[in-house]
Order: C-alpha cells, then sequence, then structure tokens
C-alpha cells in the first residue's frame, strides 16, 4: 500500500549516475520531506532504486554437496550454494548488488524454486548476478547519508518495476519489463518466476524531449511539458484539427503546431528505443516466446 509520495526533478544525476552531489542531496531531502507531509510518517531510510550504464550482469552457477547426515537440505545449504555462486572473476573496482536465483538443481532435478527439506546429495543454482562500478555505488551512498537517509538495500530499477508491475503468473510464462526512464532505459527479462536477463541503455524520456524542443524551436522545460501533456507515439491516433500553442526559443511569438506534428516527432525516437530495446532481447541468448 502507498501511503506517500515525494517527487522532485532533480538534475544532479544524469543516466543514472550522480555528476552533483549537492544538488542530489537536496533533491533527496525534499523529496523524503514530501514524502513524509503526505504519509505522516517520519522516514529515517529505507530501498534505493539503481540504474546507469555503469550497471551489468551475468548468469553464474554454484554447486555444493549437501552437509546433513541424512542428506535432508538445510537454509544453510541454500545460503552455501549462493555464496558459491559468488565466487565469480570481478575486476577490483565492482560490487555485487543482487544474487538472485534462477532456478535450484538436486541431484540433477530442473527447476526447483526452493529446495529447503529435499533431499538429495548435491545441490546446484543458477543465479542471475548484477553489480555495479565502486565509484557509481560510493557517490549515491555518500548523497543518501548526506541526506540523512539508512540505505537499507540497494534494487536494481528494472527488477523493483518487475516485482511492482506485473502477476506472478506473467513471471511465469515469460515476460519483459521495459521501464523508460529519463536518461535510461531499463530491461528486465523474468522467465519461470524470476528474473532471467537485465539491461540498462543509455536512452530515455529526455531524448524525446530533446527531439521535441529542436523540433519544435522551444525551450527544454516547455518540450517536457508539452510531451506529457501532448504527446502521442502514433500519429494516426492524433488529428491535424488539433493544435498546441508552443513558447518560441528566442521569446518570440507562439507558433501553433497540430498534435499529429508533435506526435511526428516523437514517434521515430520510441521506435529507436524499442528496436534498442528488441536488439538486446535477440543477444541476451534467451529462446522463449514471452507469451506473459
Amino acid at each position: 500500500q502507498v501511503v506517500g509520495l515525494g517527487s522532485v526533478r532533480s538534475s544532479g544525476i544524469r543516466k543514472g549516475n550522480v555528476i552533483d552531489i549537492e544538488n542530489t542531496v537536496r533533491a533527496i531531502e525534499v523529496a523524503i520531506e514530501k514524502a513524509e507531509q503526505m504519509s505522516g510518517r517520519d522516514i529515517e531510510g529505507g530501498y534505493v532504486g539503481i540504474t546507469g550504464l555503469t550497471i551489468s550482469s551475468l548468469n553464474n552457477r554454484g554447486v555444493v554437496a549437501v552437509s546433513s547426515s541424512d542428506q535432508e537440505i538445510m537454509q544453510e545449504d541454500v545460503e552455501r550454494v549462493l555464496q558459491a555462486a559468488r565466487v565469480i572473476a570481478l575486476p577490483h573496482d565492482r560490487s555485487i548488488v543482487h544474487v538472485i536465483p534462477r532456478q535450484f538443481i538436486v541431484d540433477g532435478n530442473e527447476s526447483i524454486l526452493d529446495p529447503v527439506g529435499m533431499i538429495g546429495s548435491r545441490l546446484e543454482v543458477e543465479t542471475h548476478i548484477v553489480t555495479i562500478a565502486n565509484a557509481a555505488l560510493q557517490n549515491i551512498m555518500k548523497c543518501c547519508e548526506r541526506a540523512g537517509f539508512h540505505v537499507e538495500e540497494l534494487v536494481l530499477n528494472g527488477y523493483a518495476s518487475g516485482e511492482a508491475a506485473i502477476y506472478p503468473a506473467e513471471k511465469e510464462l515469460g515476460v519483459v519489463v521495459v521501464d523508460i526512464g529519463g536518461g535510461t532505459t531499463d530491461i528486465a527479462l523474468f522467465d519461470q518466476g524470476t528474473l532471467w536477463y537485465t539491461a540498462v541503455l543509455p536512452i530515455g524520456g529526455d531524448h524525446i524531449t530533446s527531439d521535441l524542443a529542436v523540433g519544435l524551436r522551444t525551450p527544454l522545460n516547455q518540450a517536457e511539458i508539452i510531451k506529457k501533456e501532448h504527446g502521442c507515439t502514433l500519429p494516426a491516433l492524433t488529428s491535424d484539427s488539433e493544435f498546441v500553442d508552443v513558447p518560441n526559443v528566442g521569446g518570440g511569438k507562439e507558433i501553433r503546431v497540430s498534435k499529429k506534428m508533435i506526435a511526428s516527432i516523437i514517434e521515430p525516437r520510441v521506435q529507436e528505443i524499442l528496436n534498442l530495446v528488441k536488439n538486446k532481447l535477440d543477444s541476451s541468448g534467451y529462446t522463449g516466446m514471452l507469451p506473459g
């Protein structure tokens, strides 16, 4: 249940990376204050979503022998096999954010979601591992700390969006979540109930805004308003008889443009984003149909 929300536009973050510490700290403080006012609660900490080009992911496998004499798999065995999966050739300047089990395998039997209590001698796990550059991580943590916000855990934005937006049945069948942000687009592919693949593209809604600003010769802030209030990705759904007054970039007389023209500027950029998403999925190695 959502009891409060705080939203602030920040110029201190670009493409998911902190570029201005002070600006980002102020934005966090204002967002927390707004959420506290709406919810009537004090906010001391919580989860922080991350994205950006410093995020990368890979799939890895861990294997351990079941430790108990009666061969019953315990929680300790699960923790050991997940720890084994974390052993990867990771550069010294990167840290692991997530180790997400895709499936457990007990004595060759696959597609097991929770092996605790089962009998077996060999426990394996296939995992999806998400990593981030240490410098980007430290900048995020520093901003939150200076804003008085305790970071309980970092969460990949695409993963969080999927957990919030899609049903368990969709994740079981296979589904892709595409979260188009300002400077980045997050991709999360779910299959058999768990996360299978993630990626981050360096393109998002800010590029659409920039296209409108150039195409309509209007300031960026006005282009953002036009995008939100009058934007459409398909010109066929708009009309030549509906018009919008657009402020001129030089402060001169407003010009009148049709909503179809606005849509014709937006459509190519959205097509580009979706084509890049498709290319990422094609290169992921996933061969399913994604019926979810």
